[in-house]
């Protein structure tokens, strides 16, 4: 029970509720294979796509900047032109543009 309560309470203290209700839709290009994965490391929120071609691309969304600092809540692609990329909350579009690059 201990383990529930202590749940419980990062959901409470990080604001996942309202993380939840503003976190978008996202609409993926036909072909695209999503997985959808536990929020570890620190990630509010994590999945995997594999595109057509057989390429992975892991994404995350930090809340909190606590795996990296963009100034709000962002995204996170890897890889994405060598490197990583990061979009703001909001900017679905602009994620599905840096996954599909």
């Amino acid at each position: 029970m201990n383990n529930v309560m202590e749940r419980y309470e990062l959901e409470r203290q990080e604001n996942w509720e309202a993380h939840a209700r503003n976190m978008p839709f996202f609409k993926f290009p036909p072909g695209w294979e999503v997985q959808i994965n536990p929020p570890t490391g620190g990630a509010l929120a994590r999945f995997r796509v594999k595109l057509p071609s057989g390429e992975i691309k892991s994404i995350y969304f930090d809340a909190h900047n606590r795996l990296g600092y963009f100034g709000e809540p962002y995204w996170e692609v890897y890889p994405y032109q060598g490197d990583v990329g990061r979009c703001a909350q909001d900017e679905s579009e602009r994620l599905i543009e840096m996954i599909a690059d």
